[in-house]
């Protein structure tokens, strides 16, 4: 299609599927069908469009709604239009505007007409979140996994380290988690 930019040559050693939810690679040597065990994954999340950015992944819909092409986020524009790079069936690989994809990838096929949703995988670190209160002879410290891409928080904790006092001797140093029980 015009305005494509070619990124590796036809090949039937990867699809779609698996460039965008396994490797994002031209080196890729599987053939997914079945991207359910992604989507499902805990670190996976639906995002809307107006949050995009570079590195979700795209998944584009037919009339059911089901998946039937999957590809990477490269860029968003000022305006919000996106960039995506995604494998083309038995094809080559290709950066290319939201809309600019095969007749067959469109909601109903050939009709020019896309239906896609996005997901964002995050990358958690537990992190110290920056509350802590002391109580007779502990000093706790909240705790979360933190995404580093998006700055989402989950699984929120408690962690509890013994305190010398009083008076409270940790109240402004954040101790090392290993510190912690």
């Amino acid at each position: 299609m015009s305005g494509n930019v070619l990124l590796d040559d036809a090949t039937t050693v990867y699809n779609c599927h698996s460039y965008a939810w396994y490797r994002y690679s031209t080196a890729n040597p599987y053939w997914i069908m079945d991207i359910s065990q992604f989507t499902l994954d805990s670190a996976c999340t639906q995002i809307s469009a107006s949050s995009a950015q570079a590195n979700d992944i795209i998944v584009y819909l037919n009339a059911a709604g089901n998946p039937v092409h999957s590809g990477v986020v490269y860029s968003v524009s000022s305006s919000g239009e996106l960039t995506i790079c995604s494998k083309w069936g038995q094809e080559g690989a290709y950066r290319h505007a939201v809309g600019r994809v095969p007749g067959n990838y469109c909601t109903t096929p050939g009709s020019g007409t896309i239906r896609y949703v996005l997901f964002r995988y995050h990358d958690y670190m537990n992190k110290y979140i920056g509350n802590h209160y002391h109580s007779g002879t502990s000093h706790y410290f909240q705790f979360a996994d933190v995404c580093d891409v998006c700055g989402k928080r989950t699984n929120t904790t408690w962690q509890t380290l013994v305190c010398s006092g009083p008076p409270c001797n940790v109240a402004y140093s954040v101790p090392k988690p290993e510190e912690i029980d």
